[in-house]
């Protein structure tokens, strides 16, 4: 194992973290958090500045945790968004530097754990796996993945999907209790209790044995290039393609769930159609960003005898640099969209050209001086607490909410001005060969002040980002209104009312071409 040194003022701060917690100490943490800032500020080699990063993080988490029945809710949230924002920097660090494995593990399982606890529990998925990736065995990471699959396959609404799930959540749990070093008192007895919930419900023998699937019928060699490469990047709209990319994971399954409706209301299946319209969004813009991507020799025949000048700027056009752009747009509308759908589903009464993704979470619109406009009866804050679905909606819009000094996504600012520059000025982008470190020096000094200068690389990282954020947001907005029925139909069985079904069909394969 490569050993690794690092920076002793670090070693220091990590320490005295350590030590706050142990004494419960909150006056302490928020002391450090301080010194942890301006050390931030001095010079550190990459692996003492990602596990400062970690530190800082892991300690907003244990600030919570201490002070949980004395902190208002509003610090509870400042403190999750801080965790948040440090731990996503170390993995940006990880990511972009030889990290030692004893770190990695640590930061990837911790950052699991707080997309676990606001119950984006898919990306919490995500990264659970990645500490696996570097340490198979590493208990934490195993338990707390299968906690997290067992959970997630609470609310999904298909009850074969909650099988293979559980199923795969026992195996995960299981596997922690090889790893005894790295297994804490308390997890383990968790763990225990997980397996003893699963093994209650399904026998012995389907539980030990792997799994088998029918394989996916596929066409032809760039049909299956294409799935296999949305399964690796978890991208298909199915709960199964968070622990599985075998072909069976290979279609866009997921939908509304069975809703329970007015049968004198004659707009039934608007919900319906408007799902429909997000999820062709998404599966647009995810094959878009594909083909955007794919190798090419050539220029395309459409770039051809296209005369552009030359600014001597290194900026790269094509046809693939532009489609990788329209899927960012694309992938953007669809916040609106679903904030569009829930103002309908939960009747908010916000008017349609006030809906979008920050609006949602109020109860009045208003001017900039904060006069109010108009007020609107908003039931969603009451219901985020019981709805994890909605409370996992309601942190990722917390990741787009621009000009907060406390965003929980380094990735914000940057994300802000590509769609200010594609929207009201221009965006640059430059092929990376090269030309990224000096893409930050071209911004302050090149004569051309209307664009914004971005590698190739870089818009590729944020694209990728915001298809799994999305591919996210539209998993718990389905996962929300599934909760929300089964509510309706609790209440309806209490009354002993009688819900007749309504049956819906699959769209006609002639309507997609």
């Amino acid at each position: 194992m490569k050993k690794f040194i690092i920076d002793e003022r670090v070693q220091k701060i990590c320490k005295e973290f350590d030590n706050a917690f142990d004494e419960k100490n909150l006056d302490k943490i928020k002391n450090n958090f301080e010194s942890a800032l301006e050390l931030l500020n001095s010079k550190l080699d990459e692996i003492s500045k990602c596990n400062l990063y970690y530190s800082i993080g892991t300690a907003h988490g244990d600030y919570i945790q201490i002070g949980t029945n004395r902190l208002s809710v509003e610090e509870i949230e400042y403190n999750l968004e801080q965790s948040f924002f440090y731990l996503r920097k170390a993995v940006d660090m990880i990511e972009g530097n030889d990290i030692p494995r004893e770190i990695s593990i640590k930061v990837y399982t911790n950052l699991g754990n707080l997309f676990d606890e606001v119950n984006r529990r898919n990306e919490g998925i995500e990264y659970y796996k990645k500490a696996l990736d570097i340490y198979p065995n590493f208990a934490m990471a195993n338990g707390n993945l299968g906690m997290a699959i067992f959970l997630y396959s609470r609310i999904i609404y298909d009850n074969s999907h909650q099988v293979i799930l559980d199923h795969e959540a026992y195996r995960y749990l299981k596997k922690s209790f090889q790893d005894k070093r790295n297994l804490f008192d308390y997890a383990e007895k968790d763990f225990n209790k997980y397996c003893t919930q699963i093994e209650q419900v399904y026998a012995k023998e389907f539980l030990n044995n792997s799994l088998t699937f029918d394989d996916f019928p596929v066409l032809d060699k760039e049909e299956r290039n294409y799935r296999q490469w949305c399964a690796r990047n978890s991208l298909f709209l199915n709960p199964l393609n968070d622990i599985l990319t075998n072909n069976v994971v290979w279609r866009d399954i997921m939908h509304l769930p069975n809703m329970i409706m007015n049968v004198k209301d004659d707009q039934k299946m608007r919900f319906f159609g408007l799902m429909n319209e997000i999820k062709q969004e998404f599966i647009s813009s995810r094959y878009l960003f594909y083909e955007s991507i794919q190798p090419r020799e050539t220029e395309h025949f459409s770039d051809k005898e296209n005369h552009l000048v030359d600014a001597f700027d290194f900026a790269t056009y094509s046809i693939y640099n532009y489609k990788m752009r329209m899927t960012f747009r694309s992938l953007y509308s669809i916040l609106d969209k679903v904030a569009f759908f829930l103002n309908e589903y939960f009747e908010i009464g916000i008017k349609e050209y006030d809906v979008n993704y920050k609006s949602i979470w109020y109860i009045a619109k208003k001017k900039a001086n904060g006069e109010i406009i108009y007020k609107y009866n908003n039931p969603i804050k009451e219901k985020i607490n019981s709805n994890w679905g909605l409370y996992g909606i309601y942190w990722i819009y917390k990741d787009f909410i621009e000009g907060k000094k406390t965003s929980p996504n380094p990735k914000i600012t940057e994300i802000s001005k590509i769609r200010n520059s594609l929207e009201h000025k221009y965006l640059k982008t430059i092929l990376t060969i090269g030309e990224v470190k000096i893409l930050k020096e071209k911004q302050k000094s090149f004569d051309d002040k209307l664009a914004f200068y971005i590698s190739t690389e870089e818009l590729y990282d944020i694209v990728l980002f915001l298809l799994k954020t999305i591919r996210s947001l539209i998993i718990n907005l389905i996962c929300c209104i599934n909760i929300e029925e089964r509510k309706k139909c609790e209440e309806a069985n209490k009354e002993h009312k009688f819900i007749p079904p309504l049956n819906t069909y699959p769209i006609d394969e002639g309507l997609k071409f």
